[in-house]
């Protein structure tokens, strides 16, 4: 990755700035979670917390309806995450809210730093603090804190079963945090395909033996409420929402919103298997690249889902990172459209995108066009990286 060498005799004064404004962002995210902004509310925290307290209290998690914000909404993740979600009901929802706001923020830095390690750069550190108050203002980020999401929690379990360093005592149980993340919230068990493509078949094993293990502790626990679960909620569609929002950036969301919902129906699923066929081709020519490969894993999971929500797509953090560590400019387009979030200058209202002009589709599907783009690179461009990176020599100490 290239770090201009007129910018190296001021990486004191550019990491006090990037601190500073990384903290005065932050801060913004710790003040809006009282809930007094309006919109930029933790609803989704809030949700957790109800779900979590009826776990603890031994109410039913799947046939009641939780009071959030004046919403009645329902619990949609797995019993396991009911029961991990408990201890923030010792707390309110504020202070909950608040401790998920400072992890998702710490841990948002620390998937930049194994990503910039894992793409070459060898002062990541330093580097993930110079772009953390950019990273911050990505939209899906903003998404994630605003609602109080557990999304890069999620990225960063799976970024340390596939990216980080392991110890040696920890080697044998790689894939056990992706099984975790799998039985906290199910999409991510499309990651066992990193495991796959690179014929890892004990971290494969692990990672099922893990979702299966966590997945029986919440059985043993609650036993209703994880029958109940695995046998209907899961596949309930009134539970996810409307498919034709903008914010469903989704391929089905987008072909909803292009030819409608009952033709979208007919033609969802042959071309959600196409596009999974183009994926696992760009994954096999990415195979021995780690950081690339699980990138592409995340675009099974963001396009094939029925729902992929804008908050979903904070996969674009390391994907902003891997395309920097090839050409400045790729990065550049990934985080503009990350950061514009085009998709939100538009009516989100319900059928209002069935009014949409031409012009409008590409401005409102804009994260599924860029993942289509970004395939078509993966496909065609030769995986090779810029030699130019920042060397730890060149750097001041901070």
């Amino acid at each position: 990755m290239y770090i201009p060498d007129a910018v190296l005799p001021y990486t004191r004064r550019i990491s006090w700035c990037a601190f500073l404004a990384t903290l005065i962002i932050a801060s913004y995210w710790f003040i809006i979670n009282n809930g007094s902004l309006g919109w930029y509310y933790h609803i989704d925290a809030d949700v957790y917390y109800e779900g979590g307290k009826a776990f603890l209290l031994g109410k039913p998690l799947y046939t009641q309806r939780f009071s959030v914000n004046g919403f009645s909404l329902p619990f949609t993740y797995p019993p396991l995450a009911a029961m991990l979600f408990a201890p923030m009901a010792i707390t309110n929802t504020v202070v909950s809210a608040m401790a998920l706001t400072a992890v998702s923020i710490i841990l948002l830095w620390w998937v930049a730093v194994q990503m910039l390690r894992a793409t070459g750069t060898d002062s990541p550190k330093l580097l993930a603090l110079w772009l953390m108050p950019i990273l911050l203002l990505f939209e899906p980020v903003r998404q994630t804190l605003s609602f109080g999401q557990i999304n890069i929690m999620l990225m960063a379990l799976v970024i340390a079963d596939t990216i980080a360093p392991r110890p040696s005592w920890a080697r044998p149980f790689q894939g056990a945090l992706i099984g975790l993340a799998a039985a906290i919230k199910l999409t991510p068990a499309v990651f066992v395909l990193f495991f796959l493509f690179r014929c890892q078949w004990k971290a494969c094993a692990a990672t099922i033996v893990s979702f299966l293990f966590y997945t029986t502790i919440a059985a043993v626990i609650r036993w209703e409420d994880s029958y109940l679960y695995w046998t209907s909620t899961i596949s309930d569609p009134n539970r996810i929402g409307g498919l034709i929002y903008s914010g469903n950036q989704s391929l089905r969301g987008m072909l909803v919103r292009l030819i409608g919902a009952d033709t979208a129906q007919s033609v969802w699923l042959p071309l959600a298997a196409l596009i999974g066929l183009i994926i696992a081709l760009a994954m096999w020519r990415m195979r021995t690249h780690a950081p690339e490969l699980v990138v592409l894993n995340s675009l099974v999971a963001l396009l094939c889902s029925p729902v992929s929500w804008s908050h979903h797509w904070v996969w674009l953090v390391p994907l902003t990172i891997v395309a920097a560590s090839y050409c400045w400019w790729w990065a550049a387009i990934v985080g503009f459209i990350s950061l514009a979030s085009t998709h939100w200058l538009l009516s989100p209202a319900r059928n209002a995108a069935t009014a949409w002009h031409s012009w409008q589709h590409i401005v409102g599907n804009s994260y599924v066009l860029l993942s289509f783009l970004v395939l078509a690179v993966a496909i065609v461009w030769p995986p090779v990286r810029s030699h130019t990176r920042l060397s730890t020599s060149q750097v001041h100490r901070i």
